[in-house]
């Protein structure tokens, strides 16, 4: 989600590099660019799906399908989130 999410918002790949090597580097360092075109909301968002360990990154705590951490992230303030089944 935080891929396509650094994708739809700056039209690029959040680990771009001159090599497929350099690029693995990147994902497995955790190395995450922020172009100025982000917000610092926006990149917390993104930076917040994208965390190293799985465990520790936004929806990964709950239930399956619970969508409370997504609604509580600034970004989704004012937004209505319909309930996720599953």
């Amino acid at each position: 989600m935080g891929i396509v999410a650094y994708q739809m918002f700056t039209g690029t790949t959040p680990y771009k590099s001159p090599s497929p090597y350099l690029g693995f580097l990147k994902i497995k360092r955790g190395q995450l660019g922020r172009p100025n075109v982000l917000s610092d909301c926006e990149f917390d968002l993104i930076s917040s799906m994208l965390k190293l360990d799985a465990k520790d990154r936004l929806g990964a705590k709950g239930k399956r399908g619970d969508v409370s951490s997504f609604q509580s992230h600034p970004y989704f303030k004012g937004v209505e989130l319909g309930e996720v089944s599953g």
